[in-house]
């Protein structure tokens, strides 16, 4: 997932998918400084609202058929 994509599903509220889990939307965009650059970090809340999971947009994908507009500034 790019971060443009993250942002909108973010956004959407969309249903995704990590590490083999469906989470019910992403609940925040997290920037960090990670060897002096800055990286985006998505947290992911549990279907309980417990705890969260933070994920590398990379390895995120969209659940089911959900289809987003890409738009917004990053």
């Amino acid at each position: 997932m790019t971060k443009s994509e993250a942002k909108a599903a973010f956004l959407a509220q969309e249903p995704i998918i990590y590490g083999g889990i469906t989470y019910l939307h992403i609940s925040g965009l997290i920037y960090r400084l990670q060897g002096g650059k800055t990286v985006l970090k998505l947290e992911l809340e549990d279907k309980c609202l417990h705890s969260v999971t933070i994920a590398d947009p990379e390895r995120v994908t969209l659940a089911g058929n959900a289809h987003l507009q890409e738009g917004g500034e990053e």
